[in-house]
């Protein structure tokens, strides 16, 4: 995404405007006066910092190399996402500014929405929802992350699973998809690090198969843990 894209994509926004309040670079969007993303065209890779769900932030930036704490903003609360030469697509780039711009907007209407947990048990896909959530959380280290734009599933070493309804499919995203992949063929896609099932009907949710990718996950947490503090010492 360059950044005549960018521009065009958040000035799509209903209400969204731009300034330049800190220099003539820096350009800031903004909803009712409110910020939900900065830039600087003139980066030589482009960037852009948007506002992120606390939990979600975490997440993101331990799936994608292209997703930091927020440059020069708090970074509990805001994220920067690379443009150019990044592993974070088109795709999730737009869910993450429409996350930004629906967070500001939010605040902005005093409203609360449900998180995408509440929008699971109770939807098309709640069987398979539940029928998968009923195996992650027979581990007890698991624990469940329910935030805005998805459920997910972590251990002490990181993000395990992602759920939410996609519309057409169900999807479940293993956060060590691309090294499970060439053990697990079945797991799709070509990021660096997220792949993914797809699901119909509750009656494709092969139990055993969970498992065993569920369990290969926490040991190749476990095992990168280790790697990194082995490297604090050499």
């Amino acid at each position: 995404m360059n950044f005549e894209e960018l521009d065009r994509y958040i000035l799509s926004k209903q209400g969204a405007t731009f300034d330049y309040p800190f220099d003539k670079k820096v350009r800031v969007y903004r909803i009712a006066n409110k910020m939900f993303a900065l830039t600087n065209e003139h980066e030589p890779l482009l960037r852009v910092n948007l506002k992120c769900d606390p939990i979600y932030a975490l997440e993101l930036r331990s799936i994608y190399e292209g997703v930091s704490a927020g440059y020069h903003m708090n970074k509990k609360h805001w994220n920067t996402v690379m443009l150019e030469e990044t592993d974070v697509d088109e795709k999730i780039i737009k869910e993450l500014i429409n996350h930004s711009y629906e967070l500001v907007s939010k605040s902005l209407k005093k409203s609360s929405e449900p998180t995408q947990y509440e929008l699971e048990i109770k939807g098309e896909y709640a069987d398979i929802f539940k029928a998968i959530r009923e195996i992650l959380l027979s581990y007890p280290q698991m624990k469940e992350l329910k935030n805005a734009k998805q459920t997910s599933y972590s251990d002490e070493y990181g993000v395990v699973i992602m759920m939410r309804n996609r519309g057409d499919v169900f999807v479940v995203a293993f956060g060590k998809g691309s090294k499970l992949q060439e053990q697990y063929p079945m797991l799709q896609g070509t990021g660096k690090i997220v792949r993914h099932l797809y699901f119909k009907n509750v009656d494709e949710v092969d139990e055993k198969l969970l498992r065993e990718m569920i369990e290969e996950s926490f040991i190749l947490g476990m095992e990168a843990f280790e790697m990194k503090e082995m490297k604090k010492f050499i």
